[in-house]
């Protein structure tokens, strides 16, 4: 049996080259927070816009249970934080909350590759079944986010000036979004403890 070398000069000729297929390569790291990315969102609470497309001021986020919470970086540089909160293991649920800190680094997508990154994690390591979202409904940017990475709208939560919900008063209604973790039919087995799961860097 003869086996063409790589060098055959005819190889080319006789099979075209496919190159091979590449997983797109993300911008953002995942790993836990720091001390210092901690003193660097309680800046972010000086930021009127901020706290308001995100509900909240962000230092809010890092008050919540840190086991679900981490740190998103790009290029060695801190630029914000996704996590779970309301974690119901009973309803197998939890609302998902990301935000991008700086001015400069909003609109470039990190948030998004954020979302995809820590989705590809909790399916993998976690014993949920839905993830949400709330989003102001005058987010627009925030909505086209979450779309792209597969929420769907779930409905409506009309919670505008009600001092109740939220400290500041919102200034919009939430829309809910949802995000299934597993199709129907499929086995949430099959996922967890998966080999080749993502890696959340430390």
């Amino acid at each position: 049996m003869s086996v063409t070398r790589p060098e055959d000069p005819t190889l080319s000729a006789r099979i075209p080259f496919i190159p091979p297929p590449h997983a797109p390569v993300r911008r953002v790291v995942l790993r836990r927070p720091r001390p210092e990315d901690l003193v660097e969102v309680c800046r972010w609470d000086a930021d009127p816009d901020l706290v308001e497309s995100f509900g909240a001021p962000p230092s809010h986020l890092a008050r919540g249970d840190m086991r679900y919470l981490h740190a998103i970086e790009v290029g060695g540089r801190f630029v914000g934080l996704v996590g779970l909160s309301e974690v119901s293991r009973v309803a197998r649920s939890a609302e998902l909350r990301v935000v991008i800190g700086r001015p400069a680094d909003r609109g470039h997508g990190l948030g998004r590759e954020a979302v995809q990154a820590y989705l590809e994690c909790v399916r993998a390591l976690f014993d949920l079944d839905l993830v949400y979202v709330k989003v102001l409904l005058g987010n627009r940017r925030a909505i086209r986010c979450f779309s792209s990475c597969g929420f769907r709208p779930a409905g409506i939560l009309r919670v505008r000036h009600d001092r109740r919900y939220a400290d500041p008063p919102l200034s919009d209604d939430v829309l809910l979004m949802a995000f299934a973790l597993h199709h129907i039919g499929e086995s949430p087995s099959a996922h967890r403890g998966r080999r080749g799961a993502p890696r959340l860097d430390t």
